[in-house]
C-alpha cells in the first residue's frame, strides 16, 4: 500500500512540477542565475528567521492570557503552519497551526484561533499601513491605491472586532 501511495504522490508531484516549470527557457535561468549578486543571500536569510523570531515573541504574548507557552514550541507550530499553507489552499495552514497548538498545549484550539486572526489582521493592517505609505513616494496605478485603502479598512474594522 505505501509503495502504491508513494507513486501516486510521486505522479501527482511530476504533474505539479511540470505545470510550474513549463514555458522555463533554461538559458534565462542560468544568465539570471550567473547575475545574481549572492552577497544579499545571508543577509536577506536573517533579516526573514528574525522575522519569524519577532512573529513567534507576538504570538507568545497574544496567547499569554490562555497560559504559560514556550516560544520553542511556538516557533515549531509557526513553522509547520508555514508549511501547510504553501501546501493547502486558502491559508488553511493557519488551522493547522491553531490545531496543533491547542492540542499539543492543552489549550482551547477555538481561542488559539482566536490569536491567529488577530495576528493576521495586525499583519494586514502593518502591511495596508506601510503599503499607503510607499504610494505617497512611488506612482502606483489607482487600483493599488483603491485597493490598499479597502484593506486597511477591513483590517481596522476586524481589530475592533476582535479587541471588543
Amino acid at each position: 500500500m505505501s509503495n502504491k501511495r508513494a507513486l501516486i504522490g510521486l505522479g501527482i508531484g511530476a504533474v505539479c512540477l511540470y505545470f510550474a516549470l513549463r514555458g522555463l527557457h533554461l538559458h534565462e535561468v542560468l544568465t539570471s542565475l550567473a547575475q545574481a549578486d549572492y552577497r544579499w543571500m545571508f543577509p536577506a536569510a536573517v533579516a526573514y528567521s528574525v522575522g519569524f523570531l519577532f512573529r513567534t515573541w507576538r504570538w507568545q504574548v497574544l496567547l499569554s492570557p490562555l497560559g504559560a507557552v514556550a516560544g520553542k514550541h511556538l516557533f515549531a507550530f509557526l513553522m509547520i503552519g508555514f508549511l501547510a499553507n504553501n501546501l493547502l489552499p486558502l491559508r488553511a495552514g493557519e488551522l493547522v497551526r491553531a490545531h496543533l497548538t491547542g492540542t499539543r498545549m492543552r489549550i482551547s484550539r477555538s481561542a488559539t484561533l482566536a490569536t491567529v486572526l488577530v495576528e493576521r489582521t495586525c499583519d494586514g493592517l502593518s502591511f495596508a499601513v506601510l503599503f499607503l505609505i510607499t504610494t505617497w513616494f512611488l506612482p502606483f496605478p489607482p487600483v493599488l491605491r483603491r485597493s490598499a485603502w479597502i484593506l486597511a479598512i477591513l483590517c481596522v474594522a476586524a481589530f475592533v472586532v476582535f479587541h471588543r
